[in-house]
């Protein structure tokens, strides 16, 4: 991307109970907002490959964070697109778009 440095992170977590993966993208919502500088920049509802899921837009800093979080047989999986704040709108969508489409497979 022409904008800055795109950084993607996965993370991986076993469920201790079953969750849908709103529900997991509202638990991993929650763990952000507390954070010293945190503001939502939007929370919406998206399809992806694996169901629906809670796309979570916010920035910390100067950097502005995208977070998707779906569920695959009592495993969580979080991945998070870290890209400089203000970055143009066209490589939000851009990064969007890859992570909606993106399918769990172990």
């Amino acid at each position: 991307f022409s904008n800055g440095p795109v950084n993607l992170t996965v993370t991986r977590e076993p469920l201790q109970k079953a969750l849908d993966q709103l529900a997991y993208g509202e638990e991993n919502r929650k763990s952000v907002v507390t954070l010293p500088g945190y503001t939502k920049t939007a929370l919406e509802k998206v399809k992806t490959g694996a169901g629906k899921a809670l796309l979570h837009t916010y920035t910390l800093g100067d950097q502005t964070f995208l977070q998707l979080s779906v569920v695959s047989d009592m495993v969580g999986y979080t991945v998070t697109a870290t890209i400089p704040a203000g970055a143009e709108e066209d490589m939000e969508k851009d990064i969007t778009n890859i992570m909606e489409n993106a399918m769990v497979k172990e």
